[in-house]
């Protein structure tokens, strides 16, 4: 929220007391760390009246050292911010008051009535919020505030969050329908679930994907073992001893496609199978050169068959990179909050999807 806001005292206020809200008084805020904006303080010691205030000493160094351009008071005044004892504390700004009045006496107006927040030496140690390069927390605020600028880009990261949340949900036990977009649900028929059953999540809603388009397609002819298909300019042929067919689908991914699945739902001579203890012969027949698709080939997979990339993968490993490199600037923002968990939980179904879709190469083989 802090992203999202100015950094003006009515909305910290405004930020605080819906924090107040959602903590329900179950456990109290002890220490803020900020920076030295006066809307923030005040704002902290409007709302959380016993809370210790702990200033970013590298911010307070920049604050007091744009008073003087002389290198060597502005050591001494990074040096009193670091000192871990009262003797040495009092030691530098002895010496800070002889080399110059005038930093001394806006150190005592402005500074020392509030030295418990910022000298080590009082409150025992040095709170810090990054260091000089660019991967400051505050670089990150910034660049948060940039990105989310636009009127709707909040509205967009959130809804893709949980869109991708629902999309990338992976179960061990394919039920009768799986979310194979955002939009539409594919319905299985019964007789489909033993073949399901023993592929991927991945690989099943892609099976039931494609055979949702099956549209007009009609078989032509059949000639055992070979069935001859219709769809549209395309004439597809399936090979039932072999399960294989000319289509693209199956000759690039090796994924039974609609043809296959049509033909053991559809033709006269597989109707009684369908029925009988012999369909599971005709699942391990379907599945005789899609074997990189079930389950069993996720732990083990043959080093023979090589791995096959798609834009489904690059564009799961392109969204994988993103949350990979996003994830500690949005902790920044967002802390312990459900958003957070939810970002590490998709995270952690886009890594399933991977290990799912990219198969073993020769080389993590022989790792493994």
């Amino acid at each position: 929220m802090f992203a999202w806001t100015k950094e003006e005292k009515v909305d910290m206020v405004w930020i605080l007391d819906h924090f107040k809200k959602i903590m329900n008084g179950t456990n109290q805020t002890e220490t803020f760390a900020m920076d030295c904006a006066r809307s923030i303080i005040s704002a902290v010691e409007l709302t959380h009246r016993t809370a210790h205030i702990a200033l970013c000493s590298f911010h307070v160094c920049r604050a007091i050292c744009k008073k003087t351009r002389d290198p060597i008071i502005k050591q001494y005044l990074c040096q009193l911010v670091r000192e871990q004892t009262v003797v040495k504390f009092h030691q530098v700004r002895r010496i800070i008051s002889v080399r110059s009045r005038r930093i001394a006496a806006y150190l005592n107006k402005n500074w020392m009535s509030r030295k418990g927040t910022w000298a080590a030496a009082f409150n025992g140690n040095v709170v810090t919020l990054g260091n000089n390069t660019n991967h400051r927390v505050e670089s990150a605020h910034r660049q948060l505030k940039r990105k989310l600028s636009n009127g709707d880009a909040l509205s967009k990261c959130m809804w893709k969050t949980f869109t991708w949340q629902k999309q990338l949900g992976k179960r061990r036990s394919l039920q009768s329908s799986l979310h194979c977009s955002r939009k539409r649900r594919y319905v299985a028929e019964d007789c489909l679930m033993p073949l399901l059953s023993k592929l991927t999540t991945y690989a099943g809603s892609i099976v039931l994907k494609d055979y949702k388009k099956r549209g007009l397609m009609y078989i032509e002819n059949s000639q055992s073992p070979f069935v001859f298909f219709v769809d549209g300019p395309l004439c597809p042929v399936v090979h039932i001893s072999n399960g294989t067919c000319t289509c693209r689908l199956f000759k690039t991914c090796r994924i039974p496609c609609k043809h296959m699945v049509f033909t053991h739902l559809q033709m006269p001579e597989f109707t009684g199978m369908l029925c009988s203890s012999l369909y599971h012969e005709v699942v391990d027949l379907v599945l005789k050169l899609c074997c990189r698709w079930t389950w069993t080939a996720c732990g083990g997979v043959d080093v023979n068959i090589p791995a096959i990339s798609s834009p489904d993968y690059t564009e799961t490993s392109r969204l994988y990179r993103i949350l990979r490199s996003k994830i500690h600037t949005l902790s920044t923002l967002f802390g312990q909050t459900t958003v957070q968990d939810i970002l590490r939980q998709l995270i952690d179904q886009v890594d399933e999807l991977i290990r799912m879709r990219r198969l073993p190469t020769d080389s993590e083989h022989n790792t493994q």
